[in-house]
């Protein structure tokens, strides 16, 4: 706790990340208090998002902190906040062994999972929906997605969103077709506000329920196709084109020299490490920062000409595309002779 309110006092001063990956190592076997709580939440009430580093760790860390305050056994309750709350009533309601099984299985929750259910999540909430039991989960479930069926709008709050996607995936886990039927309930759900829809139904894939059927069902709007991975083929093609003044080979020729708008480059052709002139800095892209037209043609790892290519071509317009890399910690890079 003491880390945390530490962190909170000099929140101008350090970087947030720490008090939180902490807290969350200690959560996975341990519970909160409501001291830690109460901590938990001045630190979240003072965050501000210029004071980490990319927007992408930032709400990474917003997420996290979002499912360990959701999981506040001391906080006041409030109905209008979000549907979820029904969840964790009647949680607060239970006792003994039971609470301690299901405040395991709710602690799997995950603010920062991604958009379609992890093998290593699964596999991990398998033991833990065996212990609360299927006909007690099964139970709870029909209880708390039965105002989906309602016909009136719910609120939806950010970690509510997480906890649906979440008691979703267990319902996926749990093989169980009583459980599925009640999980695509969801399909009747109505929100207060309409972008809750697509957000809250993204979860139903693991059930096999397509955009297209969404779509069919006026539930979400199909998708216009996105010009960008084109617009970036053509690019990579046209490279070539482009290099000459901007993008040499070093004399070694194992050296990528970029111009950029607002720095040079070097590429090395045989590690892909990165280095910007300026500062001497190692720099590498960051991948998972990047929107999801551009990592249709830019792959995580650079194991081929068109990858060094593609990063060249971000780093010779840096000052739209720095924004997805960024410095490897506590490096520089090796001075070329």
């Amino acid at each position: 706790m003491s880390i945390v309110e530490t962190t909170t006092l000099l929140l101008n001063r350090i970087t947030p990340f720490g008090p939180v990956e902490r807290v969350s190592e200690y959560f996975r076997s341990n519970a909160l208090t409501p001291a830690l709580c109460r901590a938990l939440h001045a630190f979240q009430a003072n965050l501000r998002d210029e004071m980490g580093g990319s927007k992408t760790s930032m709400q990474s860390l917003r997420q996290q902190l979002y499912m360990l305050l959701w999981m506040d056994e001391w906080e006041p309750l409030n109905p209008a906040r979000c549907w979820s709350e029904c969840v964790r009533r009647d949680f607060r309601g239970m006792t003994g062994e039971r609470r301690a099984r299901w405040r395991d299985l709710l602690k799997h929750l995950r603010g920062n999972a991604p958009v379609r259910m992890p093998k290593g999540w699964a596999r991990e909430a398998e033991p833990l929906l065996a212990a609360v039991g299927l006909e007690d989960f099964r139970e709870r479930i029909a209880a708390w997605f039965a105002p989906f069926r309602s016909g009136q709008p719910l609120p939806l709050s950010v970690p509510g969103s997480h906890v649906l996607k979440g008691l979703i995936w267990y319902c996926a886990v749990a093989r169980d077709e009583e459980l599925r039927g009640i999980a695509l309930w969801l399909l009747d759900a109505r929100w207060r506000q309409k972008r809750n829809t697509e957000k809250s139904l993204v979860a139903l894939a693991e059930f096999g329920v397509t955009r297209e059927e969404l779509a069919s069902r006026n539930l979400i709007k199909e998708r216009v196709p996105d010009s960008m991975p084109k617009y970036l083929d053509r690019l990579g093609r046209s490279l070539s084109l482009v290099t000459t003044d901007r993008v040499v080979n070093s004399t070694d020729e194992n050296m990528l020299i970029v111009q950029g708008q607002l720095h040079f480059y070097r590429i090395s052709l045989s590690t892909g490490e990165i280095q910007r002139v300026s500062d001497n800095a190692q720099i590498e892209l960051d991948w998972h920062s990047l929107p999801d037209q551009f990592r249709v043609n830019i792959s995580e790892k650079t194991d081929s000409p068109h990858q060094f290519q593609m990063r060249a071509f971000l780093l010779m317009n840096d000052g739209v595309f720095a924004r997805y890399f960024r410095e490897v910690s506590g490096k520089k890079a090796r001075p070329s002779n």
